[in-house]
């Protein structure tokens, strides 16, 4: 027979191994910010830097052409985030699928 303190640890334990799942959900305008950053950055920023590597001077004249295609992935991200149902939530088509 079970105690309750028995009931009760093991619903303790249940909820913090029920937090631990749960992430945090970043919001969508997190995304564009960080797409536009990006896009500013490898554009304008990381072209003006210097370095005596032969390798890596190539990859920092590159940049420009990659921003493009990084800024996208971020901003692609964020129309997902803008439009993925929150946590828990019930479509209205599957509520009448009792």
């Amino acid at each position: 027979m079970k105690s309750f303190s028995d009931d009760r640890e093991q619903e303790i334990i249940s909820m913090k191994t029920s937090q631990k799942i749960r992430r945090r959900r970043i919001p969508w305008w997190f995304h564009i910010i960080i797409a536009a950053a990006l896009y500013l950055g490898l554009t304008y920023w990381l072209p003006t830097l210097s370095t005596d590597i032969p390798w890596l001077e190539t990859l920092l004249h590159a940049a420009p052409n990659l921003a493009p295609i990084a800024s996208i992935a971020f901003l692609l991200l964020g129309a997902k985030a803008l439009y993925d149902p929150p946590e828990g939530h019930i479509h209205p088509q599957d509520k009448g699928d009792v």
